[in-house]
């Protein structure tokens, strides 16, 4: 070890090769001295920051012990454009650990933590699936405990103002979003749903958009968790929850669309079900869909005429208005589907 050690010093003070010193580095065990290059390479700022990626890989930090990981991973994350290298490092860690078997240490979660307090939402990239995947993992290690709470809700706030911004497609981030909702649900539904009207209204379009692209984020939030925090403002979270929780799915690719346990929950549990009700109607119509609509409507029609709690009294005239309104989006369809039926059928005699 003691000639690559004289070649790696000689390296960090090189006019060239310092700027390849942190993939140098990476090729070999990174001890005592390895760490103490690598401060300093950082403090020179000669090298590109994304060059320290190479941390990551090959499992070279993996018997840093975990003050020094720590250290090493702040240090990076602090530079301009760091928190994705370190968010890298933190990550791959983990998966280390959880192959290993090995119980993480607090420092390794504690640099995940410091990492999402810095990290940034960016546009999207290359790395932004890659990272999303990442951010989910980290948030899960690093986040629970009261600790976790104010980044939580600030990765939060982050996602919504840049999809408000447009800045990015809210969507490229449901790993993000299901992480944060595993560690924190309240939390995060507290910041989704605050009592400003717009932001609720954006933050039912960003849940929106996660179902439309078959990503339900929420069912990473136990029913009674949902329910609990419902309860604390019934009259207004129980028509909200029913506008993006996921209440229907298959069994089977080929099988009908079944009830989950929350959509009945929500119904009979809510103080004005009349409310959750239309909100679950909106729900029915595909948001995309291939062949024909009116049978895929027809589907739809049958699936609520199923719905638990739905035969109730109270309920007896929204239903029907409901029933009617369907059957009547149906019929439309059916003539507008034999119309264009006529029409290639004409086009081709």
């Amino acid at each position: 070890m003691g000639l690559a050690d004289t070649f790696l010093d000689e390296a960090l003070e090189h006019p060239v090769l310092a700027e390849q010193f942190p993939t140098l580095q990476s090729t070999v065990d990174i001890d005592e001295r390895a760490l103490a290059r690598l401060h300093r390479a950082l403090a020179s700022g000669r090298a590109d920051i994304t060059s320290y990626y190479n941390l990551a890989y090959g499992r070279v930090t993996d018997g840093v012990p975990g003050p020094q990981f720590r250290d090493l991973v702040v240090a990076i994350s602090r530079k301009s454009g760091g928190a994705p290298v370190g968010l890298e490092m933190v990550s791959m860690r983990l998966h280390a650990d959880a192959s290993a078997k090995r119980q993480t240490l607090p420092e390794v979660r504690e640099a995940g933590r410091i990492v999402l307090e810095s990290f940034e939402i960016h546009r999207k990239n290359g790395r932004t699936d890659r990272e999303d995947h990442e951010l989910r993992v980290v948030a899960k290690a690093a986040l629970a405990g009261p600790e976790g709470i104010p980044v939580t809700r600030r990765l939060c706030r982050s996602l919504m103002e840049s999809v408000s911004r447009r800045e990015i497609n809210g969507y490229d981030h449901d790993d993000l979003m299901a992480g944060l909702l595993m560690v924190h649900p309240q939390e995060v539904l507290d910041e989704l749903f605050p009592n400003d009207a717009e932001t609720c209204k954006a933050s039912v379009r960003l849940l929106q958009g996660f179902l439309r692209f078959q990503k339900s984020v929420m069912d990473a939030v136990p029913d009674d968790v949902i329910l609990s925090w419902c309860d604390c403002k019934p009259q207004l979270r129980y028509p909200l929850a029913a506008s993006v929780v996921l209440l229907f799915k298959r069994s089977g690719q080929n099988e009908p669309h079944e009830w989950t346990p929350l959509a009945g929950k929500l119904l009979q549990r809510a103080p004005d079900p009349r409310l959750v009700l239309n909100e679950i109607v909106q729900r029915l119509h595909p948001m995309s869909w291939s062949g024909s609509l009116a049978t895929k409507l027809e589907g739809r029609l049958r699936l609520l005429n199923k719905l638990p709690g739905s035969d109730a009294p109270h309920l007896a005239a929204t239903m029907t208005q409901a029933r009617v309104k369907l059957q009547k989006h149906i019929d439309a369809e059916l003539r507008r589907e034999q119309e264009e039926d006529r029409a290639q059928n004409n086009r081709f005699e």
